[in-house]
């Protein structure tokens, strides 16, 4: 899978690094939490997908326009091989050169939990 997107902006503020993996459940719920956030700044979203099986990335796609339209740039990156690599995303982390830098997991909102129950 091949890198899209890419920050336009030299400084941005806040950068938002979203591991996914057969997120698909979840996924829409993750990202409307990022579009309803309330910062002044600018923001972006990297969503690495980690070898998802499901229709995360489908799902992915349909969001672009949405977050175009919020103004917060959209990069998605990562591969689709048999395993998921975790680790992988990690090393993006020590880059990151804005003043903020938060990496929710994609199940990351308050109705999911580890039992698969509301």
């Amino acid at each position: 899978m091949t890198q899209s997107g890419g920050s336009t902006n030299l400084h941005v503020d806040v950068s938002i690094i979203m591991p996914v993996h057969n997120a698909a459940a979840w996924l829409p719920e993750s990202l409307q939490s990022v579009l309803l956030q309330t910062f002044q700044g600018s923001m972006e979203l990297a969503i690495f997908n980690d070898a998802s099986k499901d229709n995360s990335l489908k799902i992915i796609q349909e969001w672009r326009q949405k977050f175009a339209d919020a103004g917060i740039e959209m990069t998605v990156g990562g591969h689709d091989s048999d395993k998921p690599k975790g680790d992988v995303i990690i090393s993006a982390c020590p880059s990151c050169p804005e003043d903020f830098c938060r990496l929710p997991p994609s199940q990351d909102n308050p109705r999911h939990n580890d039992s698969g129950t509301s």
